[in-house]
């Protein structure tokens, strides 16, 4: 008989998928082929930087967009993407403007600690990765099968991972708000004086612009600038 490839949605995703970690908490092969189509389709399709070879955190935040996330979730993500790099000390690049790059294998210990520190928001993230931008196997040539199952992830996330998580996005969080604070002041007091008719909605409109470019200014700075001690002694 001859040989006929598989087709995608024939394939049962539970033993496709095994377990994503192992029993060291190193990434399947799979997890890495996964890690890797999100990779490539990132440095393609995103309009900053495409073709760069690296993820930069515009490509990250832009993730988040291209699967339909509210602005809210974004920002999160877009955290993720640099100043928690930084703290956990992953491989890195800087170009000449010393925005932080991460290539495959820094991108990989991403992914791991994103699975690690929260695997129930990976799992949905996941799926909807795989469903919404239609990721390719590149070793097949084949659609990720979807659903991909809870059982894929950690049953329970990694304490000292998501400590180390939460702790910094809270203090980045404090850190934007008292960035904007000043500036939200000095925008009512421009608004008292000198621009009396803005509406109610124009302001929000005005504070929120502002909010988003602190926002991006403070993870801009803050980077993806790490090698990796910290992650290497827990992954």
């Amino acid at each position: 008989m001859a040989f006929e490839p598989i087709n995608v949605s024939s394939q049962d995703p539970n033993p496709f998928y095994g377990s994503l970690l192992d029993s060291e908490g190193l990434p399947s092969q799979i997890l890495c082929r996964m890690s890797d189509s999100l990779f490539f389709y990132l440095d393609k399709y995103c309009p900053v930087n495409p073709g760069s070879g690296y993820i930069e955190p515009d490509k990250v935040f832009w993730r988040e967009i291209a699967v339909g996330e509210d602005m809210d979730i974004v920002k999160t993500g877009f955290l993720l993407s640099g100043g928690l790099i930084r703290k956990l000390k992953m491989q890195n690049r800087l170009d000449s403007n010393r925005q932080p790059l991460l290539d495959r294998r820094g991108y990989l210990h991403v992914i791991v600690f994103e699975i690690k520190s929260n695997p129930d928001d990976a799992f949905n993230d996941w799926n909807r990765l795989c469903s919404t931008l239609k990721l390719v196997d590149p070793l097949t040539g084949l659609l990720f099968p979807t659903p991909i199952p809870r059982s894929a992830f950690p049953e329970k996330e990694d304490t000292k991972l998501h400590a180390i998580y939460e702790q910094w996005r809270n203090g980045m969080i404090s850190r934007i708000e008292a960035a904007n604070t000043p500036q939200t002041s000095q925008t009512q007091s421009q608004t008292s004086s000198n621009t009396p008719a803005l509406n109610a909605q124009e302001y929000r409109k005005a504070l929120k612009e502002k909010e988003k470019s602190i926002l991006r200014t403070q993870l801009m700075s803050a980077g993806i600038r790490t090698a990796m001690n910290i992650f290497n002694n827990n992954i």
